[in-house]
């Protein structure tokens, strides 16, 4: 009986164990924001400062079962390259993944520089995605604009192809709210 009652409870642990969730959003969301500020700080001379903003869960990262799938898109300001000057700090992109043990990694064949990112618009903004399109808005330069200060209000949608590169599918100018 005793030993019927100790591979029971061996049992009931162990299938525990197995069908445990992923870490709490809050978790998920500050490794993130560790791994792609220092990425982005390692190949920029920004001080990059990611925020929970602007992380969109592209495969969000719910039971240990779908770690492998989970995939994260972080936007971030940065100089690549230390080039300096004027325009040089742009939007960049890192996508983060989810290994064993809970470890988050940034996937650098599927980030900036390696990937094209071509945003062109300054601040932005995530609104919205899907596992394969961010929707994002900022504003563009008018005809008019010093270097400072765009004023024209964009939204844009982006979709990410099989290489990893993303391209501009959808570019709508927005009304300026009064």
């Amino acid at each position: 009986m005793k030993k019927f009652v100790v591979i029971f409870g061996c049992a009931v642990f162990m299938s525990s164990s197995f069908a445990q969730n992923a870490p709490p959003v809050r978790e998920i969301t500050k490794q993130i924001i560790r791994v792609v500020n220092g990425y982005a700080n390692s190949i920029s001379c920004s001080d990059v400062a990611v925020g929970p903003k602007d992380i969109a869960a592209l495969v969000p990262y719910k039971t240990l079962y779908d770690y492998d799938d989970a995939r994260y898109a972080v936007l971030w300001y940065g100089d690549i390259g230390c080039t300096g000057g004027s325009g040089t700090t742009t939007v960049n992109i890192a996508i983060v993944t989810v290994g064993r043990f809970d470890s988050f990694v940034v996937d650098p064949l599927l980030s900036s520089p390696v990937v094209s990112f071509p945003i062109g618009l300054e601040p932005i903004e995530l609104i919205g995605n899907t596992h394969d399109s961010l929707v994002l808005d900022g504003f563009d330069y008018g005809p008019k604009d010093a270097r400072c200060c765009p004023s024209v209000p964009f939204r844009i949608t982006m979709r990410v192809n099989e290489k990893g590169n993303w391209k501009i599918i959808k570019r709508k100018v927005k009304k300026l709210k009064k």
